[in-house]
């Protein structure tokens, strides 16, 4: 119910939301483009610096890839054409993967069974460590986030997978040795590793399921690889 009223709230906010800007100057509306960047960056000044250097980096940007690309350019299946995109799917395919296939979603969606493996039966305390697991992983995720562009792509990849597997093993090593026990140390310990494997993934994993794909995808085809992205993920969870 809780999330089915946060859907509602979504639904209402969204025809307060502006469109893209890159959107917008893709169809010809560069003044109204240029007002939502504004409205991002400069407090509403149209004519700031930062707006003006924003604005003519997308309108190049997308008059080069227009200069380069047919009619029939942008259908889906244009972009296993070259090998320059077939590249750039590769990519895509890879991320969306290891997204999903490290191991995540056995932890997220089995929360519950594992804690009750852990010893923890009760739902009230189940639920609290799920409320208190959820506040974790947001904040570790804003951190991971505020570091993606001095750590680098790979770098916090490379550090978000490495933590997982060590906390994975962690995990299932725990739960069998002390699944079926009535070791308050064993349990506890069982809780943190679940707490950091779920930290190591949002460290990593969930600022560059946002950020990765559309820097590797173009312009010209990003709003399809993203929803190819976006369809494989729901298929691989």
């Amino acid at each position: 119910m809780v999330q089915g009223i946060l859907g509602v709230l979504c639904i209402l906010i969204q025809p307060f939301i502006p469109e893209s800007p890159r959107w917008l100057i893709h169809k010809g509306r560069h003044q109204e483009a240029r007002q939502v960047l504004a409205a991002a960056h400069t407090n509403g000044v149209v004519d700031d610096a930062v707006v003006l250097v924003q604005y003519r980096e997308i309108l190049d940007t997308i008059e080069y890839e227009r200069a380069f690309a047919s009619s029939k350019r942008s259908a889906f299946w244009e972009m296993l054409k070259t090998r320059g995109f077939r590249k750039r799917m590769t990519i895509i395919v890879i991320l969306s993967c290891v997204s999903m296939l490290s191991g995540n979603n056995i932890v997220t969606f089995y929360t519950g069974s594992m804690l009750t493996n852990a010893g923890i039966t009760d739902p009230d305390t189940q639920l609290q460590i799920n409320i208190y697991l959820n506040l974790f992983s947001f904040v570790v995720a804003v951190i991971g986030t505020s570091l993606i562009d001095k750590m680098g792509r790979k770098p916090l990849g490379l550090a978000s997978m490495t933590a997982m597997t060590v906390f994975m093993f962690l995990l299932s090593a725990l739960t069998k040795a002390y699944g079926t026990s009535e070791n308050r140390s064993g349990i506890f310990a069982t809780v943190a590793s679940i707490f950091l494997f779920n930290g190591a993934y949002c460290f990593g994993m969930t600022p560059l399921n946002t950020a990765y794909s559309p820097e590797v995808l173009n312009y010209t085809h990003r709003a399809q690889g993203l929803g190819f992205f976006t369809t494989l993920q729901s298929g691989l969870g």
